[in-house]
């Protein structure tokens, strides 16, 4: 192995421990979201299908940054670290076909009660999240045995994974689809109906990006199977779909510090305000650098597309701490507002659970930082195709790109 492409690896592990790191992150939110919940299950049976679906989803995540994490340690050995990687991806998928499950029997059990007249509209996109989640698992698991057992046939493990990100997408289509039909189908006037305008517009934007998503990324796989050895176009579709995934996110945070920065801002929603705010910069910054990746890509200038790679993560990654921060700081101020209340929200859980994940997903973007520099440092000879020639595996055999993860939608919301 040359030097140069030893940097380039020490860039490929600095990445999964970051995308471990971020796993992390995300069982800390989903294990704050479940212990109130849990703690009111035997009350409530809306209460209990939450517990059920955080609590899965949160043990899920943590499965998921083991073989994240092993996928680095064993990095030099490129075929098993492709295979944990995956492995990982489709731990995160199962985690969050257990989270929208549990909100899709919750809201089911709640009914109009809870979510007023349009609560099918809600209970119909989580469903349908639910659903393309659990393909996306099957999908990423069918990729690593791709990557397993027929290392010489690359298009077909190229083929699946771009499957997967598809799935990911339409899921996500599905659930941004069913929160923005729901806000649309409100009849609230004042600011209340402003803010439902916003959350129609924003996660109705998200979910159209997310459906071309879906669209690329199935012509992707489409060409991977066409063109069967070349591999040229991995790095282009991926950036293609990273792209689009930055700017759903952007538009759905967008569309929520509109509503708790203008509309929404009694009870500490100010805080809110500004992670969400801080979010949407970020992320769109990071469709900037996945824009730029992109660019490189078609130029085959490969050091600058891998320190895009790296860069647009650690900026998504900076802007997903900046959400968590602020959830953070709102349940903290609601904690101590309430502290002399016969309070059964959760606000301390919830505090101390987004908390930890949002000190979690800053390290995630210290780790993809550094990352870019060592990418940089690797050169042009130092990319996937030079990595594989040196360690004897068939070209273009490196690390597949990972995939975004979804925006959590915020349920703090007043529900009608």
């Amino acid at each position: 192995m040359t030097m140069a492409a030893g940097v380039n690896t020490v860039a490929a592990i600095l990445f999964l421990i970051s995308w471990a790191l971020y796993l992390v992150a995300e069982a800390a939110r989903t294990g704050a979201e479940s212990k109130p919940q849990c703690d009111n299950a035997d009350n409530s049976e809306e209460a209990k299908k939450l517990c059920n679906g955080y609590a899965a989803a949160a043990v899920w995540f943590i499965f998921g940054t083991v073989a994240s994490l092993v996928a680095a340690g064993l990095s030099a050995r490129l075929e098993v670290r492709n295979l944990m990687f995956m492995l990982s991806l489709a731990l995160a998928a199962i985690a969050y076909t257990c989270e929208y499950g549990g909100k899709t029997s919750a809201i089911d059990e709640g009914g109009k009660s809870s979510y007023g007249d349009e609560y099918t509209d809600l209970k119909n996109g989580y469903g349908a999240g639910t659903v393309f989640f659990f393909f996306a698992f099957l999908a990423a698991i069918s990729c690593a045995i791709m990557l397993g057992r027929y290392a010489d046939r690359l298009w077909m493990g190229i083929l699946t994974f771009f499957t997967f990100l598809g799935l990911w997408s339409i899921g996500l289509t599905g659930v941004y689809g069913g929160v923005s039909k729901y806000y649309c189908d409100q009849n609230n006037t004042g600011d209340t109906g402003k803010a439902d305008n916003s959350f129609c517009d924003g996660y109705g934007f998200g979910a159209f990006v997310e459906a071309v998503a879906f669209v690329g990324s199935l012509w992707f796989a489409f060409l991977a199977y066409k063109s069967r050895e070349d591999t040229s176009k991995l790095w282009i579709g991926w950036f293609v779909f990273a792209l689009l995934s930055f700017l759903a996110y952007t538009s759905v945070f967008a569309a929520n510090a509109q509503v708790y920065c203008n509309y929404i801002t009694d009870f500490n929603n100010d805080k809110k305000c500004d992670g969400y705010s801080a979010a949407a910069f970020f992320v769109m910054l990071a469709m900037v650098a996945a824009l730029l990746g992109l660019v490189f890509a078609c130029r085959q200038m490969e050091n600058f597309m891998h320190v895009m790679f790296m860069f647009s993560f650690s900026l998504f990654f900076l802007g997903y701490a900046s959400y968590l921060g602020g959830q953070s700081v709102y349940n903290c101020k609601q904690d101590q507002d309430n502290a002399d209340s016969n309070n059964t929200m959760g606000y301390d859980d919830l505090c101390d659970g987004y908390g930890a994940a949002t000190f979690f997903s800053i390290c995630a973007f210290v780790f993809t930082a550094i990352g870019s520099y060592f990418a940089y440092q690797g050169g042009d000879d130092a990319g996937p195709h030079q990595q594989m020639q040196d360690t004897a595996y068939p070209a273009g055999r490196d690390g597949l790109p990972p995939t975004t993860v979804t925006a959590t939608i915020d349920d703090d919301y007043n529900k009608p």
